[in-house]
């Protein structure tokens, strides 16, 4: 099913494991084209942005998620571990601490 977000996600993240991270961002864009809320497309597209060296990109998706999803309990360590791959300690170490 092409427009599906579940299908496109679930690509998008196929192409994570497989390291092939360009090629995870388009499935994931196009998930979110169907479903802008849907979690899972969201934080594999910040994961493949972070992995290809992406970093605003990375946390521009990351903090979209504040929008529709403020309390999912990923969200804190997905930011510090992206403010720490970033050199921003100051900023991570709060978020990494933060209890889940």
């Amino acid at each position: 099913e092409p427009r599906s977000a579940l299908l496109n996600a679930a690509l998008g993240e196929a192409y994570y494991h497989a390291r092939q991270f360009s090629k995870g961002i388009e499935p994931d864009l196009k998930a979110l084209s169907f479903d802008p809320n849907y979690a899972v497309a969201v934080i594999n597209l910040g994961l493949a942005y972070q992995q290809e060296g992406k970093y605003t990109q990375a946390q521009q998706a990351f903090q979209s998620m504040l929008v529709f999803a403020p309390n999912r309990p990923s969200l804190p360590p997905l930011l510090g571990h992206l403010s720490a791959c970033h050199a921003h300690h100051a900023t991570a170490r709060p978020l990494l601490a933060a209890p889940p």
